[in-house]
């Protein structure tokens, strides 16, 4: 009895040293959190290290296929980044995905920029090659003007456009321009007398006079036929059945220029062979200035059909409000006019009720879209 009492003592010693009770006395809940912990850790590390063991393997298989197989060169357009982007399986890791913040954008920003590139921002071959062309011209005419001559002769009539565009013109360099069919003549800024622009554009033919009233009636139905037959527009001269006025005064300068010293006994028919084919004439800021009625004239008289006429600081302060005046009554087509940049302008010249009105709207003008008064009048107010 004494030898069992103490064996019970001492499984009652063992068992309270190998399990000592909290303070709640909980004792079994504790081991299974224990338990449940450590288990999860030990699941965690088997699925990282067999998330490294698939990444390595993968790439060992990529660098294999590599090995076997060279791909060649990758052509880059200029847009497009140099660096070599690596898969995106390859760079995948054990997780939830990134925030896409973080997520590379080298894609879409290239074809953002291919897409600028696209868009214009870039000029175009055309472009390039009528300002190196009109570059040729402005500093290599006087040294090789034959051959440079023969070279732009064989250019086509839209080329020449744009190369007239681009050009510092002289009175050396209009030559090269003229007897063209242009649709849109441009003369901005060009410093060219009116003795020139007339001898490039316009020309004069002597015609026989008709003596007896049956001879004129017979010319006037030829005129009249001939109107649609695509002839240039003409102005006739002939002061011994005409009155002598304004026009044939101003025009007379255009006649002695063309053909020396004009025979008033004669019949002189002025025409430009552009009245068939232009429709946009620009001739803001040539200088020196040119005479302004007598370009006013010269314009309306011969190139009624223009649809655009572009006169910014080319009139004078003196002439300047009557050659208003002669263009409105002779261009009765006009959509597109610009005579900004003039300081003597004033609102009254177009108002109809004043009596500085130059314009007749109620008659002349009855087409016109767009009328330019940029920079008019004193201190810019009209």
């Amino acid at each position: 009895m004494t030898q069992g009492r103490k064996l019970k003592n001492k499984l009652k010693s063992f068992t309270v040293a190998t399990k000592p009770p909290d303070n709640h006395g909980n004792n079994d809940t504790n081991t299974a959190c224990s338990q449940s912990v450590t288990s999860k850790l030990v699941r965690l590390r088997a699925e990282q290290a067999r998330a490294e063991k698939n990444r390595q393997r993968l790439r060992d298989k990529a660098t294999d296929d590599d090995a076997h197989f060279a791909s060649p060169p990758l052509l880059l357009a200029p847009w497009e980044s140099s660096v070599k982007q690596t898969p995106t399986l390859h760079n995948t890791v054990a997780g939830p995905p990134p925030p896409l913040s973080w997520t590379p954008k080298t894609k879409e920003v290239a074809t953002q920029r291919r897409r600028r590139s696209e868009s214009g921002d870039l000029p175009s071959l055309c472009s390039m090659c009528v300002r190196q062309i009109a570059y040729h011209i402005d500093t290599k005419y006087a040294a090789y003007p034959a051959y440079l001559t023969k070279q732009f002769l064989s250019l086509p009539i839209s080329i020449k456009q744009k190369v007239l565009q681009n050009t510092c013109l002289t009175n050396r360099l209009l030559k090269l321009f003229g007897d063209t069919p242009y649709s849109d003549l441009c003369l901005e800024n060009a410093s060219i007398s009116m003795s020139r622009l007339v001898q490039a554009f316009w020309k004069i033919r002597c015609a026989e006079r008709k003596d007896n009233v049956k001879q004129l009636r017979d010319d006037w139905e030829e005129d009249t036929d001939s109107d649609d037959e695509g002839e240039p527009d003409t102005y006739t001269f002939d002061l011994e059945y005409q009155e002598e006025d304004e026009c044939s005064y101003h025009l007379q300068y255009v006649l002695n220029v063309l053909a020396g010293n004009v025979d008033l006994s004669k019949r002189y028919i002025l025409f430009t062979p552009l009245s068939m084919t232009l429709v946009s004439l620009n001739i803001s800021f040539i200088r020196p200035f040119l005479p302004s009625t007598s370009i006013a004239y010269l314009i309306s008289t011969t190139l009624p059909n223009l649809l655009s006429l572009s006169s910014a600081g080319c009139f004078t302060a003196t002439e300047g409000p009557r050659a208003l005046s002669i263009i409105s009554r002779g261009l009765r087509r006009l959509r597109f006019w610009d005579i900004g940049y003039h300081e003597w302008i004033k609102a009254d010249l177009f108002c109809e009720w004043s009596p500085e009105s130059v314009i007749n709207w109620r008659k002349d003008l009855k087409d016109l879209q767009v009328l330019h008064l940029h920079y008019s009048g004193r201190d810019h107010s009209v």
